[in-house]
């Protein structure tokens, strides 16, 4: 029976497992979806991953719920709650940016950001630019490699 993808949107980076890479890479073809997502002029990064994992018919395995994140009526999961990427939005006033630097609305970290850095779980920092505050991305790696 066919059945209709689940448009969501979501960050272009995810963490996944083998599990659920093999899943996606050996048994579902989604060329008709990248097409129809290449049409797009803006965001469709956003889109591809979460759609799949949104659309229940499609059973992709080792994913979050979509329905989950509607549960409660509470809003989409703060900072807190995500483990791939950490991003500080300039509209998000709270979490602050210690480098005072704005690209995109997204806080561009800087040396002066590594202490709060240094006590989060995320994969992913965004934005770190080497052309910015390369002292930052070494001083990561440091804190990385010891």
């Amino acid at each position: 029976e066919k059945q209709d993808i689940t448009m969501a949107k979501g960050w272009a980076q995810v963490s996944l497992t083998r599990e659920t890479a093999s899943y996606l890479l050996d048994n579902l073809n989604t060329t008709r979806l990248l097409n129809e997502l290449h049409q797009m002029y803006y965001g469709m990064d956003e889109l591809f991953l979460q759609s799949i994992a949104a659309t229940r018919a499609l059973r992709m395995p080792g994913m979050y719920p979509a329905r989950c994140l509607h549960e409660n009526d509470t809003p989409a999961p703060s900072n807190h709650l995500y483990i791939t990427r950490l991003t500080h939005w300039k509209w998000y006033k709270t979490f602050g940016c210690g480098s005072k630097i704005w690209r995109h609305r997204l806080c561009v970290f800087g040396v002066e950001d590594l202490p709060y850095l240094a006590g989060k779980h995320h994969l992913m920092v965004n934005k770190l630019m080497p052309n910015i505050d390369y002292g930052a991305i070494s001083c990561i790696g440091e804190l990385l490699f010891n």
